[in-house]
């Protein structure tokens, strides 16, 4: 499980498998940040939406797609994205 903290106190938790290979949890781990950043992307990109109240729940379409396609892409290549 990796946990983070962006600079605005949003929380985000992901839960991986645990690679036993030190080489390849090296990748991995910078593979977890890349795909952290990038649903933090599509997070502020929701939050720009200028119809958006503060403070409701994500129910854009794009993010949905967006996160599946990042998380599709992560497992498929065994963390490589």
């Amino acid at each position: 499980m990796v946990g983070y903290v962006t600079t605005s106190q949003i929380k985000l938790i992901l839960v991986v498998e645990d690679e036993a290979v030190p080489d390849i949890q090296k990748n991995v781990d910078e593979e977890i940040k890349a795909l952290l950043g990038k649903i933090i992307d599509l997070y502020v990109t929701d939050l720009m939406n200028p119809f958006k109240a503060i403070g409701t729940p994500i129910v854009s379409k794009r993010f949905e797609e967006g996160l599946q396609r990042y998380v599709a892409a992560f497992n498929q290549t065994d963390g490589i994205i």
